[in-house]
């Protein structure tokens, strides 16, 4: 077990423990569904847009891109792993059949496929940082996808 998987645990356990006591179950509210619609912490002049949006189920922009960036961190990451496969079973023929040849043809598809993949991971940084800048204040921002840190994790 973890370290990150006992502090977990611990605080699981914590939390249950709390719930369990008869002064947390008679708080104002209990059992009653959140209010989705408090505004409080939304600007007066967002109010009205991010209301009618609610309406028409539909979200803010930056909502919307945090959610694409997602899908494109794990195509990317589905991408890497495709692309790794197909070269090491290249190179692993190639070992097989003692070519220079075939290796040197597997190193090259290799190569293409990194140019191929850093210029999907430059649209999807450049969608990151676009993210970011849009994103309001308190709200997470994602991090810029690193080819390199992503390629060694499939060595």
């Amino acid at each position: 077990m973890s370290n990150l998987e006992r502090w977990q645990s611990e605080i699981d356990r914590e939390l249950e423990k709390m719930l369990n006591q008869e002064d947390v179950q008679n708080l104002p509210g209990a059992g009653k569904p959140l209010n989705l619609g408090d505004q409080t912490y939304v600007p007066d002049e967002m109010r009205m847009a991010y209301r009618i949006l609610a309406q028409n189920d539909m979200a803010p922009d930056w909502v919307m891109m945090s959610k694409d960036i997602e899908q494109s961190v794990q195509k990317l990451r589905n991408s890497i792993a495709n692309h790794w496969r197909v070269y090491q079973d290249a190179v692993t023929q190639a070992q097989k059949m003692g070519s220079a040849t075939h290796c040197q043809n597997a190193e090259g598809v290799w190569q293409n496929a990194q140019k191929s993949l850093e210029g999907q991971v430059k649209t999807h940084n450049d969608m990151v940082l676009t993210f970011n800048l849009k994103a309001p204040k308190g709200i997470r921002h994602h991090i810029l996808f690193d080819l390199a840190k992503e390629i060694a994790k499939q060595k």
